[in-house]
């Protein structure tokens, strides 16, 4: 059944610092047929599931989940639009985060795997924001990948993996791993799984008939364990964006509904 809950609780300067980092990977703008042609309000917006263990705890060492590639309808109002699927191993104080997914964009390429990580969207006073973002390999429509980070014991590194193999460097030399340990610099570790927007009038991927599906979904434990989570089914920050718990702490679904939304 869907799940109704309320707003996703989240930092506004967590929220804005991600909306600025997807713009700045976008490229060349393009028309796009969106479900609402005006955009409507700045995201990002989200539909998904999260562990939270909670601040000082520093359990989740991974986060990964099967998720099928699919495509919604993007607004057209704002120029090159976009939204994001992903897995994500997170801060517990929501200013760090290392993630892998797939974008559905309005620029070219219009589908594309990405990986991105971010040390502290609020560095102390002279330090620099510490931040990368990848785009690689051609995703195909219905088709089902693992998106994967994990910390590796022998670095002490999160590591952002598509299926079993770690996603390439971006053409900056940045690589799918974070230059630094989770352990040492954030104030817990916490797990995600999302369909996320930049703009209220795209949608995410799935409709009712042919739903998104995040399926396998797993935390990796100290001790190297992958195992299931007690996570919270967070819902939709939009009323049109829909989701359903299929088995609890495995598999979930979502999807826009009705296409032809203005909520």
């Amino acid at each position: 059944m869907v799940i109704e809950v309320a707003e996703v609780s989240r930092s506004r300067a967590w929220r804005v610092f991600w909306a600025l980092l997807l713009l700045r990977i976008l490229v060349i703008p393009a028309e796009a047929h969106g479900a609402q042609s005006h955009c409507a309000q700045k995201g990002p917006w989200f539909d998904g599931v999260q562990y939270f263990p909670g601040n000082g705890d520093y359990s989740v060492r991974g986060a990964k989940a099967d998720i099928e590639i699919k495509t919604g309808d993007l607004c057209s109002s704002e120029g090159t639009t976009e939204s994001a699927t992903w897995s994500m191993v997170n801060d517990s104080g929501l200013q760090g985060w290392a993630q892998i997914g797939y974008l559905n964009r309005s620029a070219s390429p219009t589908l594309v795997y990405f990986w991105q990580w971010m040390k502290d969207t609020n560095p102390p006073p002279g330090q620099e924001v510490k931040t990368a973002t990848g785009l690689f390999g051609n995703p195909q429509v219905d088709a089902q990948r693992v998106f994967r980070v994990e910390r590796l014991g022998s670095d002490g590194k999160l590591h952002m993996y598509l299926g079993g193999d770690e996603a390439p460097c971006n053409s900056q030399g940045d690589c799918a791993v974070t230059p630094f340990d989770p352990l040492n610099v954030w104030d817990g570790t916490a797990a995600e799984w999302y369909g996320e927007t930049s703009w209220g009038g795209s949608d995410v991927p799935g409709t009712t008939n042919d739903r998104t599906d995040f399926e396998s979904v797993r935390v990796k434990f100290p001790g190297n364990d992958w195992d299931f989570s007690n996570w919270t089914a967070q819902g939709s920050d939009k009323c049109f964006y829909k989701q359903a718990v299929v088995t609890q702490d495995q598999h979930f679904r979502i999807w826009t509904q009705p296409l032809d939304h203005d909520c």
